[in-house]
């Protein structure tokens, strides 16, 4: 996880040479081990524990609520998509 927050993360640099980053059958697989991971934890949590707040990693500064966040979490992940495939239609 630390290698691929030194890729992608707040803090990362755009890396011009492709060689630097993993092939996209890497990428997407992690994103469906992510993705799998999540719909299993939240089968095990009930809604009224949704309403307790975000603690540790996950806090954010403008959701203070676990499903505020879990919210905020699907539609950050729609804006990446967008901007890659805005990226993708420039790029041809």
């Amino acid at each position: 996880m630390p290698e691929f927050l030194n890729l992608f993360g707040r803090a990362s640099v755009a890396e011009p040479d492709r060689a630097a980053y993993p092939p996209a059958a890497e990428l997407r697989s992690k994103f469906d081990r992510v993705h799998v991971a999540t719909l299993e934890a939240l089968a095990g949590i009930c809604d009224h524990d949704l309403e307790g707040p975000v603690i540790g990693f996950a806090k954010h500064r403008l959701y203070t609520v676990k499903w505020e966040f879990l919210r905020w979490a699907g539609r950050h992940e729609m804006i990446h998509t967008g901007q890659i495939g805005l990226l993708r239609r420039i790029l041809g």
